[in-house]
């Protein structure tokens, strides 16, 4: 790989960062779709974390921040985060670290999108709400307690 190529690679590798965070697993898969020369790819990866323009923990904190915002529960925060190469370890203490209530968030997230009540018996529609909020990242608990507070009324 000559240099022309090297510095063209750097230039990609800057351009994605400054549009956006990557975790370095993000980025290393980025980078390994345009350079088939490993060496470079860590060395390029070494020389951003050197730089600062590589960080997992802001990576982290500012992708389970994103989700929070959207209504996602812990589980889907802890799957999606670590399918994007992010350390379960460092996601679980910034959750902790956050203390967040998880049945207000299931609260919010049910009732955002359901506005309506429905009628205990109708168990196609339990069913589906149940649905809903168990892909959203939810545990039965905290889906049980909402459905359950939105009945209620409160």
């Amino acid at each position: 790989m000559d240099d022309k190529e090297q510095q063209k690679l750097r230039r990609y590798a800057v351009w994605l960062l400054s549009r956006r965070d990557y975790s370095k697993t993000q980025l290393t898969q980025k980078l390994r779709q345009k350079c088939q020369g490993e060496a470079f790819v860590q060395a390029l990866l070494a020389w951003c974390e050197k730089l600062g323009y590589i960080d997992d923990a802001r990576f982290c904190e500012q992708y389970v921040r994103r989700q929070l915002e959207k209504g996602v529960g812990r589980q889907r925060i802890m799957a999606e985060a670590y399918a994007k190469g992010v350390a379960r370890q460092a996601v679980e203490n910034y959750l902790n670290d956050l203390q967040i209530d998880w049945y207000e968030q299931a609260c919010n997230a049910y009732n955002k999108k359901f506005l309506k009540p429905f009628n205990n018996k109708d168990y196609q529609e339990k069913a589906k709400r149940q649905r809903y909020m168990a892909g959203r990242g939810f545990g039965f608990d905290e889906i049980a307690y909402a459905m359950q507070a939105a009945q209620i009324g409160e």
